[in-house]
């Protein structure tokens, strides 16, 4: 008798320590679906913020770099893409997101279409069909990995709008990007 209770308190005790390993690793598995998410809002939100500081941002030629980015390509014309500081690591703002500290944050703006204006596309809703446009990808890279945080880079379309022109084929645009005051992002 006393075999066979021993014998079941081990298959009870086998069974115990497979459902409490399982349930650590849904608790991992959940943690880790957090943190991505977590990081790819925090990509998601330093993309919004350099996109939303174009006019000391974007230039129709050069591709633009945040200070630290490692520039694999080597194709970053100047390092001083900005955003809003409470998400630059490197900032030194008070009001820095406790989700940033320590990060790795960089960004990079490019132009497409060689810098060149364009006419925007019918497919682009919002905006006036025929209107002169410069596209650009902006990237965004967020990397907490080392206090579980996540890691995860966005890439996004950017369109900028002159919304003055009426006919690009006609009517190539003039004057600085200080007109083309409406961005779009896709």
């Amino acid at each position: 008798m006393l075999a066979v209770s021993l014998i079941f308190l081990l298959l009870l005790s086998i069974v115990a320590i497979s459902l409490m390993r399982s349930g650590q690793l849904e608790v991992l598995m959940a943690g880790n679906a957090q943190a991505r998410l977590g990081a790819f809002e925090l990509a998601e939100g330093i993309t919004d913020a350099a996109l939303s500081r174009w006019e000391n941002n974007l230039d129709t030629e050069e591709w633009v770099c945040s200070n630290g980015h490692p520039n694999p390509d080597g194709k970053c014309d100047r390092f001083d893409l900005a955003w809003d500081p409470r998400l630059n690591p490197d900032s030194g703002d008070p009001d820095l997101l406790p989700q940033v500290e320590g990060a790795t944050v960089t960004a990079r703006a490019k132009p497409l279409n060689d810098g060149q204006p364009g006419c925007v596309p019918s497919f682009i809703t919002g905006i006036a069909h025929g209107t002169w446009a410069f596209f650009f990808d902006v990237e965004a890279t967020f990397d907490n990995t080392a206090v579980r945080q996540g890691a995860s880079q966005v890439n996004r379309g950017a369109v900028l709008v002159n919304p003055v022109s009426s006919d690009c084929y006609s009517n190539p645009p003039q004057g600085n990007l200080d007109k083309y005051a409406h961005l779009r992002s896709s």
